[in-house]
């Protein structure tokens, strides 16, 4: 495998600056999501929205969970966007129903029920407009509240890099080449990334990938954590004497999808990565395509367009930016030099175009903007029970990680972020 092909970005937007150190997520208060939705209930309707604060909870395993409480299949049930469980976080639900009379009794562990109202709509992914966020750092060095207000000014200035977070690719960082796989349609080497090759003693799942390994599926089953639905279902399904193509076609097709967008994503910080190395985060080049901040549209970027005065301003106030590839079989393609760094990263992977639409998998693709913008970013010190910290918040758009903002404020090499978004 070409080294080409890794997930996680390499580089710093704000090299010049060095980062505060410090530490993540000691506790759940510690970091804190709040959805900015796209509209707000009318009022009237046939679903009904919940905005309910969860705290060390999952986001499927809520949904799941308010389902049988209001006698509703789960495809009942809206969100507009994947929570952390590590934190306390507060978003919109809807509910499939006429009847509110489950709501006052509506108890469950670790959540409660902040607004409730009615819309005629299903709430659906993405709508939304982003999130805020505040996050406590601590342990940090001297002088680290002037020095992350320093780094935030500059990504407020010219936007956040948009990696895609830690999260996305596994607690063992390795999602992109289960997708890898599933395109390859592969399914033993997708099944001996997902449950075998026992590292880390200190890894959970430790023996059960070594009896995986050793071909005991009955022993790796009784082992494996719960906290890993696709793997559990899936050494279930071996342990049965299903073939490995049917052990992971007996997962959720969300959760094989889940695989294929970090593969994708794999590319796109590799993508990224190389444009802050050469200096190109704020420029558009012939070639690239644009993407609008405002409404999401997409644009080439030709001679003409990338010398024209407005664009230059546009680009400047952050109002359009440069894009990269999540590739698929209907992405629009870049051209020129941005187009040609393109293919050699998808290249590098081995996946060839025709396995984007070979079934089961039908993967359009689309485009990412390189930046975001980082908005309303404030930065506060403060001492609790559990000693003393940084608080920082801020705004970003759907879609972006918080973390690939804290991992320009606190540059920690090597660090590993078993959690964020």
């Amino acid at each position: 495998m070409s080294d080409a092909f890794y997930s996680l970005p390499r580089t710093y937007l704000t090299t010049e600056l060095a980062g505060i150190g410090g530490s993540l997520k000691q506790r759940n208060a510690d970091f804190i999501v709040e959805e900015i939705p796209a509209y707000h209930p009318c009022g009237s309707g046939e679903h009904l929205y919940l905005f309910i604060e969860k705290n060390g909870r999952a986001t499927l395993e809520v949904m799941q969970e308010i389902a049988r409480h209001f006698r509703v299949p789960v495809r009942s049930i809206g969100y507009a966007g994947m929570k952390d469980k590590h934190a306390i976080t507060r978003q919109y639900v809807s509910v499939h129903t006429f009847d509110d009379s489950p709501l006052e009794s509506l108890q469950l562990n670790g959540v409660r029920v902040l607004e409730a109202s009615r819309h005629r709509n299903r709430l659906r992914i993405g709508h939304l407009k982003g999130n805020r966020f505040e996050v406590k750092i601590r342990d940090c060095e001297d002088g680290a509240d002037k020095q992350t207000e320093r780094i935030l000014e500059v990504m407020s200035r010219i936007g956040g890099p948009n990696f895609a977070g830690e999260q996305r690719f596994g607690y063992r960082a390795r999602n992109h080449l289960v997708g890898q796989a599933y395109l390859w349609q592969d399914w033993k080497r997708m099944a001996d990334i997902l449950l075998g090759d026992p590292e880390d003693p200190s890894d959970g799942n430790y023996e059960a990938r070594v009896a995986y390994g050793e071909g005991d599926y009955q022993r790796s089953r009784n082992l494996w954590s719960s906290a890993l639905p696709a793997e559990r279902k899936m050494i279930h399904e071996l342990a049965r004497g299903r073939s490995f193509e049917e052990a992971i076609m007996s997962t959720t097709r969300s959760q094989r999808r889940f695989f294929v967008t970090a593969f994708q994503s794999g590319i796109f910080n590799r993508i990224l990565d190389d444009r802050i190395e050469r200096k190109l985060f704020e420029q558009l080049m012939v070639g690239d395509i644009a993407f609008k901040h405002e409404n999401g549209a997409m644009f080439h970027i030709g001679e003409s367009e990338a010398t024209d005065p407005e664009i230059k301003r546009r680009l400047h106030d952050l109002e359009i930016s440069p894009t990269g590839a999540l590739w698929g079989y209907d992405m629009l393609p870049a051209r020129g030099e941005t187009g040609d760094l393109e293919e050699r990263f998808l290249k590098a992977t081995e996946v060839e175009m025709d396995q984007f639409v070979t079934p089961p998998h039908d993967v359009r693709g689309t485009r990412r903007p390189f930046r975001i913008p980082v908005t309303e970013a404030e930065v506060t010190t403060g001492e609790d029970e559990f000693g003393s910290f940084i608080q920082t918040s801020f705004i970003l758009p759907r879609g972006s990680f918080a973390t690939a903002i804290l991992r320009e404020i606190m540059k920690t090499p090597n660090r590993s972020y078993p959690w964020g978004y």
